[in-house]
C-alpha cells in the first residue's frame, strides 16, 4: 500500500544527502600541512599514475552515517506520510454556521448547499463518530458523539 504524502514538496529537502555525500568528499580532498624533517621521506609516497587523483574508496565515518539518518529521518517527517487502511475511520468535527448570511441565496440557500454536501459525504460511512460545534461568539458543542447517519440528519434539522 502507497502512502499518502501529505507535504509532497519537503521531498525536495532530499537534495540534502547529495550535498552532505559532497561536504565529506570534498573534506577528505584537503590535506594538512605536515611538517619533516627531510625530503627523503616523500619518496614512499605513493604517485599517481599519468597524472590526476588515484579513485579512493570512500570511507564513512560514523558521524556520517548518523548524519545522514537524522537527515533522511527529518525529510520523512516533514513529508508526513500517512498510510491509508480500509477499516480505518476517523473522528469528524463538523462545525456549523447558523448566520444570518446562510440563509441567503436564490433557489437553494449556502445552507441547504452545505446540508446536502454534508449527507453525501455521510453516506460514505468513512467516520466513527460526529461532533458537531456550532460556530458562534462563543463556540457551542451540540450534543455529544453521533455514530449513526439518522442522528446525524437528525442534529442537522
Amino acid at each position: 500500500m502507497i502512502p499518502l504524502l501529505t507535504h509532497p514538496w519537503a521531498l525536495l529537502a532530499l537534495l540534502s544527502v547529495p550535498a552532505l555525500v559532497l561536504i565529506y568528499r570534498l573534506r577528505r580532498r584537503v590535506q594538512r600541512r605536515m611538517v619533516v624533517s627531510s625530503l627523503m621521506l616523500w619518496s614512499l609516497e605513493k604517485e599517481p599514475q599519468d597524472g590526476g587523483q588515484t579513485m579512493q574508496r570512500f570511507r564513512a565515518p560514523w558521524l556520517f552515517l548518523l548524519e545522514l539518518l537524522i537527515l533522511l529521518l527529518l525529510c520523512a517527517a516533514a513529508v508526513g506520510p500517512q498510510w491509508p487502511f480500509q477499516q480505518q475511520k476517523r473522528p469528524w468535527v463538523i462545525v456549523l454556521d447558523d448566520s444570518f448570511s446562510m440563509l441567503a441565496g436564490g433557489k437553494q440557500s449556502a445552507r441547504e448547499k452545505a446540508v446536502s454536501v454534508l449527507q453525501e459525504e455521510l453516506q460514505g460511512g468513512g467516520f466513527r463518530f460526529v461532533r458537531f460545534v456550532l460556530a458562534r461568539a462563543k463556540p457551542q458543542v451540540l450534543g455529544g458523539y453521533i455514530q449513526s447517519v439518522a442522528q446525524i440528519k437528525g442534529v442537522l434539522q
